[in-house]
């Protein structure tokens, strides 16, 4: 919010998890401080790359919440929209800012590095 993102986007796998759901409230209660900031929430099956990018194209294709900032509820949802993101000619973090959660390894194995919390 703080760099001009106003649209963003959770992602987060559709299990409940007590410490995902705090993200996402978390998340909620700060964009709801912001003037004319949207915050979309979606949940993925399984937090493989396949299902989280189908859910994202999904999103994507069925709305015209376009955003500026994806927020991953752990580091694979975040490397798999990374990935999307940078195929459909968008830069991160020009275009998109993308962040992750946990700082697992695979967030290493990305150009450019993803910034976990």
């Amino acid at each position: 919010l703080g760099l001009g993102a106003r649209r963003l986007l959770f992602v987060r796998s559709a299990v409940d998890w007590p410490a995902v759901q705090e993200r996402q409230n978390g998340i909620r209660s700060v964009v709801e401080k912001w003037h004319g900031a949207n915050l979309a929430v979606i949940k993925v099956e399984d937090e493989s790359i396949d299902t989280t990018q189908k859910a994202l194209r999904e999103h994507f294709g069925n709305s015209s919440f376009l955003p500026d900032a994806i927020l991953c509820g752990n580091d694979n949802l975040a490397v798999a929209a990374l990935k999307l993101v940078q195929s459909m000619g968008r830069k991160v973090p020009d275009d998109v800012n993308i962040t992750g959660f946990n700082n697992f390894e695979s967030r290493n194995y990305t150009t450019p590095t993803l910034t976990t919390v």
